[in-house]
């Protein structure tokens, strides 16, 4: 075989290998782009309720749908920008207790939020959603949002979810009767408020409710589901009056935690400042965790994540962590 012969062997033989193999390996490289490390925000509490702050990547674990995954890197997150939705609900088993809840609301404002740093919006429902003025960075201005919620009985209305009038009462009024549409309200906050805020902000829902749902074209766990692919978390605060429902506390706690927050259901009104303390702890110092993905096919649907405790000395302390367990959910 002569020299030129023996190369155009070697060149055939070349392109055959890019043919066999160069797609293979294009795949490859595309299904490693397609497959970043996973991101979950989190929260570490002690028995006594006080922030852990000390938490290392080294005493925790991550399972994704039972499996063992790499925990990545762990970073502490204190001072992003907040953006903040302020839910309170004035229907009507709320009535009496609508002037408490919106100086609830007042002194949260007062506790959390950093003037031109920090984006208020105050949002009250019934049966629909609205938006009490704009979004703010100002303390006054969501303050006098605040203000401006009102309870608006329907036509005869008597009192205690209560209308005059022969039944079957129809229409407009007898949608305002007793109408609370709870989850409409958290989805709206979520996916058309929250959502639109900079990548850089920390989304957060406050929730001041009975938490009795009525007349939602939203099923809570839609509205759940909106909150996480919005990077939102959802903090309550659990107030009712007893001649009504009272609190529906299960509903709060399950819409709080399966986003990374925490429900609260205050006893009496010198719990509050306590209150305030835990949530805003809970937005404002948090960590920022990242591990490694299940393979490059399993981003496209729902994974259930557990993070657990592996250091013995935060097993003895009763370390509890906050977070989402949905790893399919838009990172924060």
């Amino acid at each position: 075989m002569t020299r030129s012969h023996g190369l155009a062997c070697i060149c055939v033989l070349l392109l055959c290998a890019c043919v066999s193999y160069g797609p293979s390996a294009a795949r490859a490289n595309a299904q490693e782009k397609q497959a970043p490390a996973n991101k979950l925000v989190l929260v570490a509490v002690d028995k006594n309720k006080r922030l852990v702050t000390t938490l290392r990547k080294e005493d925790i674990r991550v399972l994704e749908d039972g499996i063992e995954r790499e925990v990545i890197t762990l970073e502490r997150e204190t001072d992003l920008p907040l953006s903040l939705a302020i839910l309170v609900d004035k229907s009507a088993s709320q009535e009496r207790m609508l002037p408490n809840i919106k100086l609830l609301a007042r002194a949260f404002v007062d506790s959390i939020m950093r003037p031109r740093v920090d984006s208020i919006a105050v949002i009250s429902f019934a049966h629909k959603a609205e938006l009490e003025g704009d979004v703010t960075d100002d303390q006054e201005q969501a303050h006098r949002a605040i203000e401006q919620i009102k309870f608006e009985p329907p036509v005869g209305y008597l009192g205690r979810g209560q209308v005059a009038g022969t039944p079957p009462i129809s229409g407009t009024n007898q949608t305002k009767v007793g109408s609370t549409a709870l989850w409409d309200a958290v989805w709206v906050a979520s996916e058309k408020l929250l959502k639109l805020s900079p990548a850089d902000t920390r989304r957060a829902i406050l929730l001041i409710t009975d938490g009795t749902d009525s007349s939602s074209q939203t099923r809570m766990s839609d509205a759940i589901k909106g909150a996480l692919n919005s990077g939102v978390v959802i903090y309550a605060i659990g107030m009712g009056d007893n001649d009504f429902a009272g609190i529906d506390g299960g509903a709060l706690r399950k819409a709080a935690e399966k986003t990374g927050g925490r429900a609260f259901v205050p006893g009496k009104k010198s719990e509050l400042p306590a209150i305030f303390s835990e949530i805003q702890d809970g937005i404002r110092s948090r960590y920022l965790l990242s591990y490694s993905p299940g393979g490059p096919n399993s981003g496209g649907s729902s994974h259930k994540v557990r993070i657990e405790i592996v250091n013995p000395e935060l097993l003895k302390q009763k370390v509890k962590l906050f977070y989402r367990n949905d790893s399919a959910s838009p990172k924060n």
